[in-house]
């Protein structure tokens, strides 16, 4: 059977690859290997279990210095998204700010810088499986969109103890967070 749509992959399918060699190579589909990669993520035991979800280092490209004005993004351009995750997870919305700007200069749509990481956020896929949300209401969960990935961010921070313990398995990032949500009022 020849697999046209990815999503209809099921967890607990035994895919069979091929019989027989091909007879010329083939291009390796990425839809597929995502897909792949979110049904086999590390699903967490032991004490990590009990503060939600095991950290998954994301080895994130941070973007240290980045002011707002030389962001790729308008500072105001995805406040009422953070805000609204911050509301729903508990997290401040200047923290989501920061970690945007940090990450990605509040960039929006496919980012990658090739080691894996990718989207706004720059989740690793197997991290989107864990933590993805669908914070736009599209009923899909992008990793490549900001507002779903502001809110998985938000999801991941809280489910890794909140802001300090959250950045710090985020990516070892807190001190450039911080420093970028205070430029818009974090006074914590």
């Amino acid at each position: 059977m020849w697999i046209e749509d990815f999503r209809v992959i099921q967890t607990g399918w035994e895919l069979k690859i091929r019989e027989t060699e091909p007879a010329e190579i083939e291009e390796l589909n990425e839809k597929l290997t995502i897909r792949y990669e979110q049904l086999t993520a590390p699903t967490p035991s032991g004490p990590e279990a009990l503060q939600g979800r095991r950290p998954i280092p994301t080895n994130s490209p941070q973007t240290a210095g980045i002011t707002a004005d030389r962001a790729l993004g308008s500072p105001g351009s995805f406040d009422e998204a953070y805000r609204q995750a911050g509301a729903k997870f508990g997290i401040p919305w200047e923290i989501l700010y920061g970690l945007h700007l940090i990450e990605t200069g509040l960039r929006d749509g496919p980012i990658s810088n090739g080691a894996g990481p990718q989207g706004p956020l720059q989740f690793l896929p197997g991290t989107w499986a864990l933590y993805g949300i669908d914070g736009n209401g599209d009923g899909i969960s992008d990793i490549n969109n900001a507002a779903d990935a502001i809110h998985g961010a938000a999801n991941y921070l809280a489910r890794h103890g909140g802001v300090e313990q959250g950045l710090r398995a985020y990516g070892n990032v807190l001190e450039k967070v911080l420093e970028a949500a205070r430029s818009r009022g974090y006074s914590q």
